[in-house]
């Protein structure tokens, strides 16, 4: 009974230990995620500008 208590100790101090290696991970990885998220928004509101632009000039010279 004194082993399993002593595996289950172990078990729990290495999965904190892996959990407090894989929080600053995360966040990394959530904030990269993130900001490609912004950056494929303003992409996608950049193209459809252009769009509308070259619709209207096309508008214009028909």
């Amino acid at each position: 009974m004194m082993r399993q208590a002593d595996l289950a100790e172990q078990q729990s101090q290495e999965n904190d230990l892996f959990n407090k290696r894989l929080g600053p991970i995360k966040t990394d990885l959530l904030r990269a995620t993130h900001n490609i998220r912004t950056s494929m928004d303003s992409l996608i509101d950049a193209m459809s500008d252009l769009e509308k632009g070259m619709d209207r000039l096309k508008a214009l010279t028909a």
